[in-house]
């Protein structure tokens, strides 16, 4: 899954696509790249975000995604979780609707269930500007799985095609650092779990915390914790870095064929 900001402010690669033509072509470079999907965003939820109106956030994607669900051949997800983001981009045939508030909105839901959407039902806790405040857990692994599956009821609930729905540990989000770790190296209980899981670690703090700040240490150490999470039984992978993380997958495969 590429990852393609359309913000000033996102914690990676804010202000770099703000630019409708700059933003087309890096979703033209993303799928040529090798990417089975692009993520599309509008609104940092970085921690300390400041929330938009969903008119400015829509606003920011609405030019971008009405070229791309023509011109794409490989699916469009939307990182938003308002419903009339929403809306309006399943209207321009939007495949996927990727919900970073563990789906804390009702008619949010609604609207996935009647577009017959795929949808990402993501851990957090609170917002983005106060998840922070957020972070106390007895046992994470446990309570995540626990707030997971609570979630996870809600959205069956709605009718939403369960082979369409795609779950995420939410790394970062009203979680420490360490806490990230302890979550990582359960990964595996987590999948038994009969839905796909998606990985987002991408260049995050819990990585910068191990190599620093140096983009192509960021890379490498992405590359190779998706790789571990891959082993883990995690199947789709948020990232920057395309290109390097298909050639690892191809490195990957070969090695390990039978």
């Amino acid at each position: 899954m590429g990852i393609l900001n359309i913000t000033p402010d996102s914690f990676s690669d804010g202000g770099h696509y703000l630019n409708d033509k700059e933003a087309i072509k890096r979703a033209m470079q993303i799928q040529e790249e090798g990417a089975h999907l692009i993520d599309i965003g509008g609104e940092s939820t970085r921690p300390g975000a400041q929330p938009l109106s969903w008119r400015e956030e829509w606003k920011r994607i609405k030019k971008v995604l009405k070229i791309l669900t023509k011109e794409l051949e490989i699916p469009v997800s939307v990182d938003t979780y308002k419903t009339e983001v929403a809306s309006e981009a399943l209207e321009f045939g939007v495949e996927m609707i990727n919900d970073i508030s563990l789906a804390s909105s009702d008619t949010l839901l609604q609207c996935v269930a009647e577009s017959e959407a795929g949808y990402v039902l993501m851990h957090s806790r609170a917002t983005p500007q106060n998840m922070m405040q957020h972070t106390h857990y007895s046992d994470v692994v446990s309570e995540v799985k626990k707030e997971i599956e609570t979630a996870l009821k809600k959205v069956l609930a709605f009718k939403i095609n369960p082979i369409k729905i795609c779950l995420d540990l939410g790394f970062g989000f009203a979680k420490s650092s360490e806490q990230n770790y302890k979550l990582f190296q359960s990964i595996s209980e987590f999948t038994q779990m009969n839905f796909a899981w998606i990985i987002g670690l991408s260049r995050k703090s819990m990585l910068k915390e191990i190599v620093g700040q140096d983009q192509e240490s960021l890379k490498l150490a992405t590359i190779f914790a998706n790789l571990l999470a891959y082993q883990k039984g995690a199947r789709i992978f948020r990232v920057h870095d395309v290109k390097a993380h298909v050639e690892a997958f191809k490195v990957l495969e070969k090695l390990t064929e039978k």
